[in-house]
């Protein structure tokens, strides 16, 4: 989460705390997942300018691989200088970044590596002042989302869920979607072949009954 210091931020802190307290505690899918997400949300606290604001006081002892919701706070200048502050932590995390002022905002920004999605938290008449900024998150995501949380993915012709590196190894393509298929796909063509030997869904008269491009337009005509 990024941030610019204010005092509407220290009162979001204040409810986010409150939150995150009454929040109990989650199942992670494998031992070693939860593993990795204790070890990884502990270690980060270690770095240099790294703050535990809030933490989960619920556990549920009774069940296995249990992970509390924790989040950190760092300066925006601690946040540009240390890669290790903008690895993933698989789990339910948060780093809080505060920067003094839009420009030292845009600076962090710059340096975000690429994300599956992006969220602003803003009113519609002040994006018209930062268009720069908003252009800049364009440039990091595959979806980016206005005043709301990344939805779950479903597979529909809607659906955007890649971005660039290291969000997908290739982003041109969504990894959830109706056309995720592409990112398995490899193009072939058929050249000079006769109909009895061309593969069905070639076939002039479509005996598969698919819908198919011809000449640029999406058919299952066979004409």
């Amino acid at each position: 989460m990024l941030a610019v210091q204010s005092p509407g931020l220290d009162k979001f802190k204040t409810v986010l705390k409150e939150a995150i307290a009454a929040v109990p505690s989650a199942t992670m899918l494998t031992e070693g997942i939860a593993g990795n997400y204790g070890k990884l949300s502990s270690a980060i606290t270690n770095e240099v300018g790294v703050e535990v604001i809030a933490v989960s006081d619920l556990n549920n002892n009774e069940l296995k691989n249990q992970s509390k919701a924790k989040i950190a706070q760092v300066s925006a200048a601690d946040f540009i200088r240390n890669p290790k502050l903008r690895e993933e932590i698989f789990g339910p995390y948060s780093l809080l970044v505060v920067a003094d002022d839009v420009a030292e905002l845009e600076k962090a920004i710059d340096v975000l590596e690429g994300q599956l999605t992006v969220t602003l938290m803003a009113e519609k008449q002040e994006l018209q002042h930062y268009q720069e900024l908003v252009n800049k998150l364009t440039d990091k995501t595959g979806r980016i989302i206005l005043n709301g949380v990344p939805t779950g993915v479903e597979v529909c012709a809607a659906m955007q869920h890649g971005g660039p590196f290291p969000a997908t190894n290739d982003s041109r393509f969504t990894s959830v979607g109706s056309t995720a298929i592409n990112r398995f796909a490899r193009p072939l063509a058929y050249q000079d072949w006769e109909q009895d030997l061309l593969p069905d869904e070639l076939k002039d008269e479509n005996p598969l009954g698919i819908f198919r491009t011809i000449n640029q337009k999406l058919t299952k005509s066979h004409e």
